[in-house]
């Protein structure tokens, strides 16, 4: 563990010690409502990379091209299931085209996520608590420099001890350079190691007011 965030993990575990209902891990019914949601989009197969994509359904509309979209389809991911949830968040339909499209989608939800009912500033704990409560919980890491994509995702709820999301991060489902129906998000930020061990990835998430 990363002395920063074993720093961290002393002021988690002195909370969770004192607040532990705050921080419970538990999936609730609709946070398995929310999981079979995220199951059911099948991400494994869509939104592939390689490929030119119908960006709200990830179904492939040409031949796998190895020259088309070196990074995935993560931030058309995040955006159509914000779509699909009735969520207010940018899509390619709104932003530029291209790999710059997470950072302009973490600028829009920095600059105008708050009238939109987001909430931010969750860490890792609460982030996954809110996603097994039901909530719609996003991971992000802009990139560093204007040219330069980061990466996003969902968390997916999990039934993760505080010990695993110190070791692991939280749950993601997520498309990209791989996709995952369920990867931690050391593994789904890996191409971005010091996000997950800086304590940079940042998490804002939103009510669901209904799941189909």
């Amino acid at each position: 563990m990363s002395k920063k965030r074993g720093v961290f993990a002393i002021g988690v575990i002195w909370i969770f010690c004192f607040s532990s209902p705050a921080l419970s891990q538990e999936i609730t019914e609709k946070g398995t409502r929310l999981l079979l949601f995220y199951n059911h989009l099948d991400v494994e197969h869509h939104w592939l990379k390689g490929n030119t994509i119908d960006w709200e359904s990830g179904v492939r509309t040409e031949p796998a091209s190895s020259g088309t979209d070196n990074y995935g389809y993560a931030a058309e991911f995040v955006a159509a299931v914000c779509k699909k949830l009735k969520i207010r968040f940018p899509g390619p339909d709104e932003c530029r085209e291209g790999d710059l499209l997470i950072n302009e989608q973490y600028n829009w939800i920095k600059e105008k996520g708050k009238k939109n009912k987001w909430e931010g500033n969750r860490r890792d704990v609460e982030a996954q608590r809110l996603a097994n409560e039901g909530n719609l919980v996003i991971a992000i890491f802009p990139g560093k420099t204007p040219g330069q994509p980061g990466h996003i995702a969902l968390v997916r709820p999990a039934n993760l001890t505080q010990e695993m999301i110190e070791d692991e991060g939280v749950q993601l489902i997520q498309a990209g350079t791989k996709n995952y129906t369920s990867t931690s998000a050391k593994e789904g930020f890996r191409e971005f190691p010091s996000a997950f061990t800086d304590l940079m990835i940042q998490f804002f998430s939103h009510k669901i007011e209904e799941i189909k």
